[in-house]
């Protein structure tokens, strides 16, 4: 087995980062997790790889989802992977990449479109 230091000397951490960063968010399909900020560093341990993930908000229901997205893509590429959840710092807006910026307002112009579009129940 080759040392996951020696390897990830070679190849660089970059296309592990590429393939976090690109699972989607399951909440909001248009963004990815990249596109949040939330994955927060990726480094080696022995093995493989170590990606630490911080939510956007400490009770986010998608965290495990999130986490297991990002262990699945990963360990696909062939790596050895583990996922650990980093609470502090807490995840701040500020973290939104641009591309991540661009793409909200976007998808919550559509949603209020449908939402205009929706039956409104009716009280009889």
């Amino acid at each position: 087995m080759v040392d996951a230091h020696f390897r990830y000397a070679l190849d660089g951490l970059d296309a592990v980062r590429k393939i976090a960063e690109a699972v989607p968010d399951p909440e909001l399909v248009v963004v990815t997790v990249g596109d949040l900020g939330i994955v927060r560093d990726i480094r080696t341990f022995v093995a493989g790889v170590e990606i630490d993930v911080t939510p956007t908000y400490s009770a986010c229901p998608a965290t495990l989802a999130i986490e297991l997205a990002i262990e699945t893509a990963v360990a696909a590429a062939g790596h050895e992977v583990r996922v650990r959840r980093v609470l502090e710092p807490a995840w701040s807006t500020d973290w939104i990449t641009a591309q991540g910026r661009e793409k909200l307002p976007r998808t919550f112009r559509l949603f209020q479109m449908s939402l205009e579009h929706m039956p409104l129940e009716s009280s009889s």
